[in-house]
């Protein structure tokens, strides 16, 4: 019997960024269970020109779709393509798989509100649509968790007409000069690792402390994180589940299959915390601690009534002050941070699950399972191959 033929996919994702490798190991990931797929990848950085190589005849395109002129490129190839980009780019009428800013914007105003920060600003590029899409997202994001809002207002005087390193050096003056006014303590969300680590330098130049004055939170890039002083916390955008879906959607679309679905928006899966913003901005010492408490406690049961008695204080005063605080409850706290804590250990370890429960407090897999399924939809051994690709 002749061995299936491979469908040929070209992938034109630029390489050179942690969010372009996790996505491109979310398509070879589906490739390898369901191929065989011959996959045309080049590296490339992510303001190099991605386009397909003359002569290249093929069935399908995964593409970060950036540009009109690579929207008609790809169109008149007349094959299926899905779109990666979260980018509107006029002419790019293709199948979408991309981060839901939406969630974004939610979850980092959710790890500010969480350390008691109530002052949010957005830094993002200049007059680039898709971060404009995103300070809007987090101004909604403001509003829903009553925090103040603040933007970085760009000045095309210092951005235009001038020599790159004057551009370069008037630009981080003008972010220095509008850290030192905003509110403290103010938490940060900038567009990118690049964006977040200019921040943390002009402020540090400035003589304002990070995370107490200004908390600062970008993308989630391991190593560019990592390399910042202090290191960058990351919100972690689902770039290989994005991958994986898109392959799936590409799959149909070479088999002749309709997908109903224009825009599948997946949802970052939590914050990777760092020392850029690990403070706890709560004025009531009492609440702080029970907090440090809680989060100290994720990889052991820990109740309500061992919170009130640590601290030896009337659990119904606590929970009062604990509320009005944070909005919720503390045994809701113990219950978010115990699952964040089960989620980062099956995302970035290879313990068994019942280890996983052990370790997050839970005490047995079923019961792990059963939290699991009703906050996530899935199993724990789900939500790792989801979180991984596979």
């Amino acid at each position: 019997m002749l061995p299936k033929p491979a469908v040929r996919v070209a992938v034109l994702v630029d390489t050179s960024t942690a969010w372009g490798r996790r996505l491109i190991h979310g398509v070879l990931s589906y490739a390898r269970i369901h191929g065989p797929w011959d996959i045309w990848l080049e590296a490339r950085g992510q303001s190099e020109s991605l386009r397909l190589p003359r002569g290249w005849c093929g069935d399908g395109v995964i593409a970060r779709v950036s540009t009109e002129a690579m929207a008609g490129h790809l169109s008149e190839r007349k094959v299926p393509v899905v779109n990666v980009s979260g980018i509107k780019v006029k002419g790019a009428e293709f199948q979408r798989v991309c981060t839901d800013n939406d969630r974004f914007a939610e979850v980092a105003v959710s790890h500010f509100f969480d350390r008691g920060i109530r002052n949010v600003a957005y830094i993002g590029l200049y007059s680039r649509g898709y971060s404009l899409d995103r300070q809007e997202a987090v101004q909604r994001a403001c509003q829903l968790y009553d925090c103040r809002f603040e933007v970085f207002r760009h000045s095309q005087s210092t951005t235009l007409n001038t020599k790159h390193a004057n551009r370069w050096e008037q630009e981080r003056r003008k972010i220095g000069d509008w850290l030192l006014r905003l509110p403290k303590p103010t938490g940060v969300l900038a567009w990118g690792v690049r964006r977040g680590n200019d921040v943390i330098e002009e402020a540090m130049h400035r003589g304002i402390q990070i995370p107490e004055d200004i908390a600062v939170l970008g993308d989630d890039d391991e190593l560019l994180c990592e390399a910042a002083q202090p290191p960058l916390s990351g919100v972690k955008v689902p770039s290989e589940q994005i991958g994986l879906e898109a392959a799936a959607i590409l799959h149909q679309l070479m088999q002749g299959k309709k997908v109903a679905q224009r825009e599948l928006k997946l949802a970052p899966s939590g914050v990777v915390s760092r020392a850029s913003t690990d403070v706890l901005a709560i004025s009531d010492e009492e609440v702080a601690e029970a907090i440090r408490l809680i989060r100290s406690s994720a990889n052991r049961p820990l109740t309500v009534a061992d919170v009130a008695d640590t601290l030896a204080i009337s659990r119904r005063s606590l929970e009062r002050r604990f509320k009005t605080i944070l909005h919720r409850s503390i045994g809701e706290e113990i219950a978010r941070v115990r699952l964040d804590q089960a989620k980062l250990l099956l995302e970035t370890t290879e313990m068994q699950i019942p280890a996983v429960a052990q370790a997050s407090g839970y005490g047995s897999p079923e019961y792990l399972a059963t939290i699991f399924k009703r906050h996530t939809g899935l199993t724990p051994r789900q939500y790792r191959q989801q979180c991984r690709g596979k």
